[in-house]
């Protein structure tokens, strides 16, 4: 498993979890996680592509005649490719950023509605999904947070997230938006002194 904070840093961030919760009635939840998808088929029709050109080439310095061996080769680099982590962040980059982006969002999502079912049905909750390969970054919130505070406040929050990451690190950026995101559900869900129902997750 890879650990993407460190005990003093995932530490840190749940402080700021703790403080912004203070603000507002609210649920604010941080996960990050390495990456939203194994690209299984994908990396396997990459490797396709690989055993051919591999065939290929030692069919043309005549080192290889055998047709069996050469769909062995096409065979062989369909399956270790996607187990080999070096070559597997090479190939993740010619995936299209599109299906990158639906991948994590897919998993963003499902991970919205498993926080929903362990909070009341009115609980606003607010979900910065972080997927590190995909440099995907968006926030999630339930139906009664979209009902009371407009996307638009949300898409400046990532957009200050995504200019503030290349000048210091993810741990002070998360720890910042979390505040960031109190701010914008302070006046809209102010403090009730209730229950905190869900324990912040902020890796994976």
């Amino acid at each position: 498993m890879v650990k993407i904070f460190s005990p003093s840093e995932a530490e840190y961030i749940a402080q700021a979890t703790t403080l912004a919760e203070q603000r507002t009635s609210a649920e604010i939840v941080t996960v990050v996680i390495p990456k939203s998808d194994r690209y299984i088929s994908e990396m396997m029709f990459y490797g396709f592509i690989l055993g051919s050109v591999i065939a290929f080439v030692l069919w043309e310095i005549k080192g290889l005649t055998n047709f069996p061996v050469i769909f062995l080769i096409q065979l062989l680099c369909m399956l270790i490719l996607p187990l080999m982590p070096g070559i597997y962040k090479v190939f993740l980059y010619f995936l299209p950023k599109k299906l990158l982006f639906h991948r994590a969002s897919h998993l963003g999502a499902e991970e919205l509605l498993a926080i929903m079912q362990k909070v009341p049905p009115q609980t606003p909750v607010v979900l910065l999904f972080i997927s590190l390969a995909e440099h995907y970054i968006h926030l999630f919130t339930n139906p009664v947070v979209k009902n009371g505070i407009e996307d638009k406040h949300w898409d400046e929050l990532i957009n200050r997230f995504t200019v503030k990451l290349k000048v210091q690190t993810l741990t002070q950026t998360c720890s910042e938006s979390i505040a960031e995101i109190a701010d914008i559900l302070e006046p809209v869900f102010p403090d009730d002194a209730g229950k905190n129902w869900y324990v912040e997750t902020t890796a994976k």
